[in-house]
């Protein structure tokens, strides 16, 4: 009998197996670059955009070491993800414009 294949968009994809097989080895992982992230960062509007690199970074960190590969469902996101995130400063964010984000 046939087993259904799980479209790689499902949480049950082959590609999750290692992050559904250790959540709390991943996730003190996670919170761990989060907390780095944030002393070292420190309260700046670019600081979420970092914040949300460093989840998808030990997300793909542990798929890659498991897998060997990079699953599109975590890849693909990012872009958008990233092009918001670091986009152009715009006159609304004074802010930015400033320079408070960088150092």
């Amino acid at each position: 009998m046939d087993t259904p294949v799980e479209s790689a968009w499902s949480l049950r994809a082959d590609w999750t197996a290692p992050l559904r097989r250790r959540p709390l080895p991943v996730a003190l992982a996670a919170a761990a670059v989060l907390a780095l992230l944030t002393w070292r960062i420190g309260p700046r509007a670019d600081l979420p955009a970092f914040l949300v690199l460093g989840v998808a970074g030990t997300a793909l960190a542990a798929v890659d070491v498991a897998l060997r590969r990079l699953p599109d469902p975590l890849t693909l996101p990012l872009y958008g993800a990233g092009r918001y995130c670091w986009a152009p400063p715009r006159r609304s964010r004074p802010a930015v414009r400033r320079g408070c984000c960088t150092r």
